[in-house]
Formats: C-alpha cells, sequence, structure tokens
C-alpha cells in the first residue's frame, strides 16, 4: 500500500529538480568490504546516526541489512523505531543516552541501548521488568558520555542486581584518534581500555561485544582489545587520517546545473557583501546550490 500511495505521488508531483543528490550503492559496499578486509582483529559495525551522515537512513540501511554485520549503530530510539517501520531487520545498536521510559515501553526486536551515565542505569536497575539487552559505555578519556572507571563496580553491581538487564557489549570512544602526530592520549586511553576490559570479562563472562574504535581508530586495532570497530565516515568514503590511506569513494554524488552565463568586467562584484571582485574581464557561471 505505502509503494502504491508512493507511485501515485510521485507522479502527480513530478518535477525536474535543480539539483540531485545521488548516492552510490557499490561504493558503500566498496567502502565496507574494504574495512573488512583490512581490518583484522574483528567485525565492523556500520554507523547510521544522523541520518546516516546525511546519506539517507532509511535507503543506507536497507543496503546494509543483507551484509554480514554484527549490527548497525544508530544514535537515537528514534533512528531504531525509523528503521524497524521500514522493515530493517538487522540488530540496531543506539549508541546515545535513550530515556529510561523509552527503554521500559519499548518492544522493538533486536535493539539494543547504551547504558551512557550512572543515574539512567539506577533508574533502569530498580524499574526494568522486561528483558531489554545494552552496551555498557565506559569514559576512557573523551569525558562526554560513559560511567566513569571508579563507579564502574557499582555499575556491574546494579546491572546484577536485575535479571532483566542483558548486558551485551562495553564500549568506549577514542578522542584524539584523528591526530596522527602525538598519539600519546590515544596509548593513554587504549592502556584504561584495555584494563576495563579485562576486568568486565572477569565480573561478566557472557559479555559478547567490545568496542572502542570508529574510522580514525581503526589503525590502532592491533594493540586494542576488542572484537567490534565502529565504522561511520570511512563508510562514506571519508578518509578519517591523513596518513594510512585507504582507497576509499565517496558515495554521496551531488548533480546541479548552470542556471545562468554572463560576462563581467574587471573591478565588478560577485555576491552578497562585495564577496568578489574581479581581476580581470571575465566570464561568470550561476549554479543553484546552496543559500
Amino acid at each position: 500500500m505505502r509503494k502504491i500511495f508512493r507511485y501515485f505521488r510521485k507522479s502527480r508531483f513530478s518535477y525536474k529538480p535543480l539539483i540531485e543528490i545521488n548516492i552510490s550503492k557499490e561504493r558503500l559496499l566498496r567502502n565496507l568490504h574494504l574495512f573488512q578486509e583490512v581490518y583484522k582483529c574483528g567485525r565492523i559495525a556500520p554507523v547510521l546516526k544522523s541520518n546516516a551522515y546525511g546519506h539517507g537512513l532509511t535507503n543506507i540501511a536497507k543496503v546494509l541489512d543483507r551484509e554480514d554485520v554484527p549490527f548497525l549503530t544508530v544514535d537515537s530510539y528514534y533512528e531504531a523505531l525509523v528503521l524497524r517501520n521500514e522493515g530493517v531487520k538487522s540488530q540496531i545498536l543506539i549508541l546515545g543516552y535513550t530515556l529510561p521510559e523509552n527503554i521500559f515501553a519499548s518492544n522493538l526486536r533486536d535493539v539494543s541501548f547504551t547504558l551512557t551515565d550512572l543515574a539512567q542505569l539506577k533508574t533502569i536497575s530498580e524499574k526494568l521488568s522486561s528483558p531489554k539487552k545494552f552496551h555498557l559505555k565506559v569514559d576512557t578519556g573523551m569525558h562526554r558520555q560513559g560511567i566513569v572507571e571508579k563507579d564502574l563496580q557499582e555499575a556491574y553491581a546494579l546491572i546484577q542486581a536485575n535479571q532483566y538487564i542483558v548486558l551485551e557489549g562495553v564500549c568506549s570512544h577514542l578522542a584524539h584518534a584523528d591526530n596522527t602526530a602525538d598519539n600519546k592520549f590515544n596509548n593513554k586511553q587504549i592502556e584504561r581500555w584495555n584494563a576495563v576490559v579485562k576486568i568486565a570479562r572477569k565480573t561478566i563472562p557472557k559479555i559478547k561485544y567490545f568496542h572502542l574504535t570508529a574510522t580514525a581508530g581503526s589503525f590502532y586495532s592491533e594493540g586494542i582489545d576488542a572484537n567490534i570497530m565502529r565504522l561511520g565516515l570511512g563508510l562514506y568514503g571519508i578518509n578519517a587520517r591523513e596518513n594510512n590511506q585507504l582507497p576509499l569513494q565517496p558515495v554521496l554524488e551531488m548533480k546541479s546545473i548552470i542556471s545562468g552565463i554572463k560576462e563581467i568586467k574587471k573591478g565588478d562584484i560577485v555576491g552578497y557583501n562585495l564577496t568578489f571582485e574581479a581581476q580581470r574581464d571575465m566570464k561568470i557561471a550561476t549554479v543553484p546550490v546552496g543559500y
């Protein structure tokens, strides 16, 4: 029914746009497979937060739905709702903060939530009354989200106090992974992370996933105790570091038209606020893109 509605809507409102955005399925999969070949320490979890970095949440998810990935990573509960409503079947990890009341009310299948704050965890431990899967986020140095190391034992005790909290994973995030000149901070975070993982394995042996690195951090993978890498920018063709370049291809292509051509004289001004002054007689073109 939805497809029929879309067909008639498209035929009724058909027009030729000034700007077209094209997304390449082939390039998306090529980038994914390239990282799967290079990253030998575990599996790749594609990141689709913020409308798949502007590439279209649902379209990207449907391409990846048949790929060999452990889960798709989104930022919000809303994004998980959208994917399930559109028929995406892959397991989903919500990496951002989720309100406890949304977790309690959720009936989405194969969706995991991230525990990002001790107060959030306390509320969930006290009130959760049906099984839900979680990843515990640990603050290893970024100080944005995550439970600090001194509170981890309390966090594990809260998790173990409620039989419905299924701790599926432990995660963190490197704050300075795209820096190529100085690795001191990265090495310190990795050292903290490896210590966290060691304790986590002993405390709750059934934990399945451990993930610290995103695209830039994947180049540190050999020294990290983890079995998942979160692939965001690299999936869409963006190399996150100046060195260790991979032959990625941009997934998004924008096309427009030339809407006008004119000749201007030396000294003429183009644009708001006298932005451009012609240094010679020249021919200019207007492209209807942007503000």
